[in-house]
């Protein structure tokens, strides 16, 4: 049965393998994570080098089109490197490149280039994003979902040469879904950041064709929440599903029936396309339900906007974080290994900046959450302490509602005539804060989230333990 499988990829991983073997298998036969598919045992060829054989080319293939893979593992992500042999790899750049020496320049030059495009898909959950994506890019190579109630949960970015230019696309989860919290969202939020960094050239904000109701424009809302107003001069409305429009009408006649729509459109530079989702191979390319002609008028509209911004993209302060943690590791990988080309180490850079957010964002979580917990509780502990007759609290406390936030501190103060000078709700923000702070001081040197949350528990308990006594 093995040599069924004759398709091999190489892996080079920055730890070992051995114990976790079968789950960076499972993560290589699963093709909307990885690509790949139906693939053999993950065998050892030397020193961190291990080989993996997919039983058909096209699986290898997918999975040779990103050359780092990251695998999230209980103890945090593993970077694989994969190639097709044993060999250095070579660059996949749409144009020749010069060799890693002498091309590795600074990465805000390389990518300020405008050979490039960096490109993020928003949306709610269920607008085409991902099909979307495929469109552009002519192949399968982002996992389309068809119900409204399921879509793109992790943050996934691809990379191909599109009209003689390398062009990322970054497919975002469901940013959008109300059945998924901010906090669900942080690390894929992180994730997008550092895939599309120093900035995207472009937002593409994706509708279906239909009514704009007010969970569209919630949608608007919380894109200038987490970017601001100033994304939307960046900003291509698209609307995909384009065969659902009557016959004969444009996009602009569209729009133009509502004006809330209108006014969106307005505010993104009067950029507004559609796609269609059906029957597009069979149309000439100059026919208006094209997606042919749909695609290139895409490209002369980013590429227009682009150019009017003299070659700017979106940035802000966080995306100006984000790269400059990246240079920073670029400059170590490239001392460490300098057989790497540009791509290679800027891809390590971006797998490692990630990884350090996650371990801040989960210290400042599991700070801010404990001091919560414990300046509230500390405040009661001192309130019981305070009455005489502990039974009186109690009776209080049934004639709140909801015990918790400010509601019950300050009432309970009051009613006992208890000086105490701040309400429940202050404490647990002001606790939450110094927990944040502290978690964040104890999760730096943390190595993965989860010696993070284990540093920032210790550190906050610590804190506290006097408030509770």
């Amino acid at each position: 049965m093995e040599d069924i499988y004759q398709h091999p990829v190489f892996l080079e991983s920055s730890r070992p393998l051995e114990e976790v073997r079968k789950k960076v298998q499972r993560y290589f036969c699963v093709r909307r994570r990885s690509g790949g598919g139906d693939c053999g045992p993950l065998t050892a060829v030397s020193q961190n080098i291990y080989r993996i054989n997919f039983r058909h080319q096209q699986d290898q293939q997918e999975v040779l089109r990103r050359s780092l893979h990251v695998v999230e593992l209980e103890d945090g992500p593993v970077e694989i490197r994969v190639r097709s042999s044993l060999e250095p790899p070579a660059s996949s750049s749409c144009t020749t490149p010069p060799s890693p020496a002498e091309a590795f320049t600074s990465v805000q030059e390389d990518f300020k280039h405008k050979g490039s495009r960096r490109i993020v898909l928003l949306g709610k959950t269920g607008s085409g994003k991902s099909h979307l994506a495929n469109t552009i890019f002519g192949e399968e190579l982002f996992t389309a979902y068809h119900s409204p109630h399921s879509g793109t949960v992790l943050c996934q970015a691809e990379t191909k040469c599109i009209y003689g230019a390398d062009t990322t696309l970054v497919d975002t989860p469901g940013f959008f879904d109300t059945k998924r919290s901010e906090e669900e969202l942080r690390p894929e939020i992180i994730r997008c950041l550092t895939e599309c960094s120093p900035g995207p050239h472009a937002f593409l904000i994706v509708f279906k064709v239909g009514k704009f109701t007010k969970q569209e424009q919630e949608v608007v809302d919380k894109i200038c929440q987490f970017f601001s107003n100033d994304a939307l001069q960046h900003a291509v409305i698209v609307f995909t599903h384009g065969d659902q429009l009557p016959p004969e009408m444009k996009i602009e006649e569209f729009v133009a029936e509502n004006k809330n729509l209108s006014d969106l459109v307005q505010k993104c530079g009067g950029r507004c396309l559609v796609f269609d989702n059906k029957h597009w191979k069979n149309k000439p390319p100059d026919q208006y339900r094209s997606n042919q002609f749909q695609l290139q008028a895409l490209f002369e509209t980013i590429d227009k906007m682009v150019a009017d911004k003299k070659g700017s993209y979106y940035t802000n302060e966080v995306f100006q974080e984000v790269e400059k943690r990246i240079q920073a590791y670029e400059g170590n990988i490239k001392g460490e290994a300098g057989n790497l080309t540009p791509v290679e180490v800027r891809e390590r850079a971006k797998a490692k900046v990630h990884n350090d957010f996650l371990i801040q964002l989960t210290g400042i979580a599991t700070g801010a959450l404990l001091g919560a917990f414990f300046g509230l509780a500390g405040m009661v502990v001192r309130l019981i302490k305070a009455i005489k007759n502990p039974s009186e609290v109690m009776n209080l406390i049934k004639k709140v509602p909801m015990v918790g936030a400010a509601a019950v501190g300050g009432e309970v103060a009051l009613a006992s005539g208890i000086a105490v000078g701040v309400t429940a709700g202050a404490v647990f923000t002001t606790g939450g804060v110094l927990g944040g702070v502290a978690g964040n001081e104890a999760a730096k040197g943390a190595k993965t989230p989860l010696e993070a949350a284990e540093r920032a528990a210790k550190a906050v308990t610590e804190r506290f333990k006097d408030a509770i006594k």
